[in-house]
């Protein structure tokens, strides 16, 4: 009898239910936080030297950001940035080599 009114009782929730909002968050979208590389991550990443992510941030070619003095990098971002660059045609003289 117990059982069945605790069944009964409206708005009542299963434990997993109640977990907090932070619990979950590699599991929904909406709380991930984007990934961010080193400069040797994303050099690893684009197999090119770190000296060529340098060279293309001394240029304003590479989308990144500081921290302090180091550069980090959104990989959502860093893709995009390299879907864009391949996309250009060969003969386009907007793209440096």
């Amino acid at each position: 009898m117990q059982e069945n009114r605790k069944n009964s009782v409206p708005n009542t929730r299963r434990l997993e239910e109640l977990s907090l909002p932070g619990d979950n968050m590699a599991t929904e979208s909406k709380y991930t936080l984007p990934r961010v590389m080193t400069v040797k991550e994303l050099s690893d990443y684009l197999r090119v030297h770190p000296s060529t992510i340098y060279k293309l941030l001394r240029r304003g070619e590479l989308p990144g950001f500081r921290i302090g003095t180091d550069w980090r990098f959104n990989a959502e971002v860093i893709d995009k940035w390299c879907l864009e660059r391949n996309m250009k045609l060969p003969d386009d003289p907007s793209v440096r080599n």
